[in-house]
């Protein structure tokens, strides 16, 4: 009787934890009120009594989940079915954003560079890094470019990472997968930006450096008025980037000539998010700004948003200082529908690539939420890359049938 009460209570337990669990969720009532749906939840793998999520990111195919001890879950984007698993070394401090191209996702943990398979998370290659980055590193097709806090900027050439790794020489030979090396005057402290032809990043000290990828050569450099502190934010031929100062800059990636400039007069911490025919920019106590971005004309300023989390069509999503989701009209900044209450969802991807919302908890529960007629994802900064869907034609046989029958009251 006794071991059948422990079982009973330990049972009691797993339900109770599954209704808390499914509480914190955002009610599907709330969310179709608003226009919105859960398109997919899941559970990351972590232990919430000694480890907690670090960073959630995310490209168009796969959201990854990092905790503070190394651990990396991978989630299908649109389904949310829990890819891979793995732990980086034992207990290892993740310190920096995954970053990924089409078929690898990139960690660096201590002066360590792990490469991954997107699909299955098998290490593809490690690399010994010369010195401890100072930032994530930033992947293309062909290089990797990770800073380090030597202020320098080192590029890897992923075909010959790939040559070395088939031949068993990594790590012990990662520096004949060196291709470059660029001092710069200030550490790097965010990721590289680049369009496979030309790679650019942002020292502290607030000078922009635009290398050609596939060779030290210098195109052009321009100085900010402060400290660049966010990653470079990359539209077609052109170039957006953000200082503490609160100036917004629009560069050309061409000829390195600054198209317009504009001052928020508040310290600029995020990376600007350009989409479609705006640049969306939020300021320390500033608010968010809408951007025309031929221009630099503001659209619009919504006061009340502390973060930018996603944009769609007709609306654009921003959280509060309470931690609310604010839905705002995306030509006016206007408020559309009541603010969504997720403060059990801090951690938030700033998503410019898909309209697709994507909210975590410190202990793996993980949510995305999307508007009720986008079943299919928005692409909007590699449109090129969305899947095409089959037209099916209707079936002849069905239709025939269909009209045959007789009509029922």
């Amino acid at each position: 009787m006794l071991a059948l009460g422990r079982l009973f209570a330990v049972v009691s337990c797993l339900l109770v934890a599954g209704v808390a669990q499914a509480q914190t969720l955002p009610a599907e009532q709330a969310l179709n009120a608003r226009g919105l749906t859960r398109a997919w939840w899941g559970r990351a793998h972590i232990d919430p009594s000694q480890d907690t999520v670090q960073f959630l990111s995310a490209d168009e195919t796969v959201l990854y989940v990092q905790s503070k001890t190394g651990g990396l879950t991978a989630f299908d984007a649109e389904t949310g079915k829990r890819m891979w698993i793995r732990q980086l070394g034992p207990s290892i401090q993740a310190g920096f954003r995954a970053n990924s191209n089409d078929t690898e996702v990139l960690v660096s943990a201590g002066m360590v560079l792990f490469s991954l398979d997107k699909l299955t998370g098998k290490t593809n290659w490690t690399l010994q890094l010369p010195h401890h980055p100072s930032s994530a590193p930033g992947v293309d097709d062909n290089n990797v470019y990770v800073p380090m806090s030597d202020s320098s900027v080192y590029q890897f050439d992923l075909r010959t990472i790939h040559k070395l790794s088939d031949a068993g020489m990594l790590p012990q030979w990662s520096l004949r997968a060196r291709g470059w090396r660029y001092q710069t005057a200030r550490p790097v402290l965010s990721p590289p930006s680049s369009d496979n032809t030309l790679v650019t990043f942002a020292s502290s000290s607030g000078t922009l450096y635009a290398v050609n990828a596939q060779g030290v050569k210098l195109k052009f450099q321009f100085e900010a008025g402060s400290p660049i502190t966010t990653p470079v934010a990359y539209r077609g031929d052109t170039i957006y980037i953000c200082d503490v100062a609160g100036q917004v800059y629009c560069i050309s990636a061409v000829t390195g000539v600054t198209r317009w400039t504009f001052s928020t007069s508040s310290p600029v911490r995020f990376q600007p998010r350009p989409v479609d025919d705006a640049v969306f920019v939020v300021a320390e106590r500033g608010g968010l700004y809408s951007l025309d971005n031929q221009t630099g004309v503001q659209n619009w300023r919504n006061v009340n948003v502390t973060n930018f989390v996603s944009v769609s069509n007709e609306r654009v999503y921003a959280a509060d200082e309470l931690g609310n989701i604010l839905i705002l009209n995306r030509k006016t900044g206007k408020p559309e529908a009541p603010s969504l209450s997720v403060r059990d969802f801090p951690i938030r991807i700033s998503n410019s690539r898909t309209d697709r919302l994507y909210l975590g908890t410190k202990d793996g529960l993980v949510v995305c939420i999307r508007e009720t007629g986008l079943t299919q994802p928005i692409y909007h900064l590699y449109p090129d890359r969305r899947p095409i869907l089959p037209e099916l034609a209707p079936d002849e046989d069905a239709a025939a049938t269909t009209e045959a029958a007789p009509a029922n009251n």
